[in-house]
């Protein structure tokens, strides 16, 4: 984000040296460049660190939830979806066709992203950015996991959970997969075994909920 901003204003004071410009076309160079400058010191400044992770079945809205929160804090979000397939050479917006429980979502593999997950949000956390892993978190370990992971790196732990009826997480699978743009590679057979095997937070869990989403 950093070097983004940097670049943005390095395109501003290039524009600037043009000859032809009218003295509003200045101005309005000079606004974006202080602008670029500013929001690249923003993103360097010391920032509440903290562990996010997201709960919530396929197609309950949690990518387009997290981008709002990561876009609002400047955090690092880690997305399973792209972890996943980066861990086994598969492209992110390559359709992986193993069924649920198979191939790269059987329980071994399943079990190796998250272990990367983990590792990766360490990494974040330790370079001072607070980070939100993007999963679904369905099973009770794996949440106590990142729980235990937050305290030993001495941060504050969040669950952004996201709800959504039944029939709504099918509608949106299925407008997703007719897109195919998404990294995502849910299915209604996944999101028919997600309603039999997710365990639902606790109470003690949902002393950490921050932000509920649909």
């Amino acid at each position: 984000l950093v070097y983004r901003s940097l670049v943005r204003a390095k395109v501003c004071e290039l524009r600037l040296q043009q000859a032809d410009l009218t003295e509003t076309e200045k101005l309005e160079l000079v606004r974006a460049l202080e602008s670029y400058l500013d929001l690249a010191t923003q993103y360097t400044q010391p920032r509440d660190v903290s562990l996010t992770i997201t709960h919530g079945l396929s197609g309950s809205g949690k990518t387009y939830g997290t981008q709002q929160l990561l876009e609002r804090t400047g955090a690092i979000r880690v997305r399973s979806d792209v972890e996943r397939k980066r861990l086994f050479g598969i492209d992110s917006h390559q359709r992986a066709t193993a069924a649920p429980q198979q191939g790269i979502y059987s329980p071994t593999a399943g079990q190796e992203t998250y272990q990367q997950l983990e590792a990766l949000a360490a990494q974040v956390v330790e370079a001072g950015f607070p980070v939100i892993v993007d999963a679904t978190f369905l099973k009770r370990d794996q949440r106590t996991a990142f729980r235990i992971l937050a305290e030993r790196l001495g941060v504050p732990f969040h669950i952004q959970e996201f709800q959504a009826l039944p029939d709504e997480l099918r509608r949106r699978i299925v407008a997703r997969q007719r897109m195919a743009t998404d990294a995502s590679d849910a299915t209604l057979e996944t999101l028919e075994s997600q309603l039999q095997t997710v365990e639902p937070l606790t109470s003690q869990e949902s002393r950490h909920v921050v932000v509920k989403g649909s």
